[in-house]
């Protein structure tokens, strides 16, 4: 019997976990080759047992597809973690010129699942491929043995869409900002910022928002991006030319 975890997959899912380098046409690449060797997977390894996780930072040109279309944001194969821990920690807070980073909880239906590398992790005859292809210095051997099952890696092909945001980052109000907002007097400032940071609540650096907060945000946020689109429209469904044009 023919094993599926021919050199041919290992190279592509070595090279995947090598990485793209954010270039999206690269990650494309990488997904079709990826997708021409996994064919014959047992069918264990193309599931997902539990919720997925996936950290994005949105950009304004994002923003469109995120939280007006009704089928989100497609942007085919890419990976997800089934450790929310990972996600909250990916890449950081913020990028400059990103809006904000968003984490998307999203259970896939097995139809949507490339690949569980988890799940490969944790099958013996894998970790003897894996070996034997080590020995024999594959290809992309280094990158197979460097993450593993680090990430909690599953590769999905799944949308983004609004209603699946679980956390949100943003920037707070400067302290004195927000004690201004609140009424608190200038003698009583110290005190309550010694207060804040021995909570760890610092003001003016990014926070995330969970839950229903961020989903609240979301929700706040396509209300925005649909009242701006309402009111470039007229009567006749057409969009109004901006005083520029």
């Amino acid at each position: 019997m023919t094993s599926p975890f021919s050199d041919d997959f290992l190279e592509a899912l070595g090279a995947w976990q090598r990485g793209w380098k954010e270039d999206p046409a690269r990650r494309k690449d990488l997904a079709a080759a990826l997708k021409a060797q996994i064919s014959g997977l047992p069918n264990h390894f193309r599931k997902a047992p539990a919720m997925c996780f996936r950290k994005r930072f949105l950009y304004r040109g994002d923003f469109a597809s995120i939280f007006l279309v009704e089928a989100g944001l497609d942007e085919g194969p890419t990976s997800w973690t089934q450790a929310p821990r990972f996600a909250h920690t990916f890449h950081g807070f913020l990028r400059a010129e990103a809006v904000t980073a968003a984490i998307f909880m999203f259970e896939p239906r097995d139809d949507q699942v490339l690949v569980n590398i988890t799940a490969l992790w944790d099958d013996a005859a894998f970790l003897k491929a894996i070996d034997d292809y080590a020995k024999r210095s594959g290809q992309n051997a280094d990158a197979l043995n460097h993450f593993k099952a680090s990430q909690g890696e599953v590769i999905v092909h799944a949308p983004l869409r609004w209603n699946d945001i679980v956390g949100l980052t943003g920037i707070a109000s400067a302290f004195d900002d927000l004690a201004d907002q609140m009424g608190i007097v200038e003698a009583a400032r110290p005190e309550t910022l010694r207060a804040l940071m021995d909570a760890e609540v610092y003001p003016g650096e990014p926070r995330w928002v969970w839950g229903r907060n961020a989903q609240a945000a979301a929700l706040s946020a396509r209300n925005q991006v649909v009242d701006k689109i309402n009111a470039l429209i007229d009567g006749t469904g057409k969009v109004r030319p901006s005083a520029s044009s």
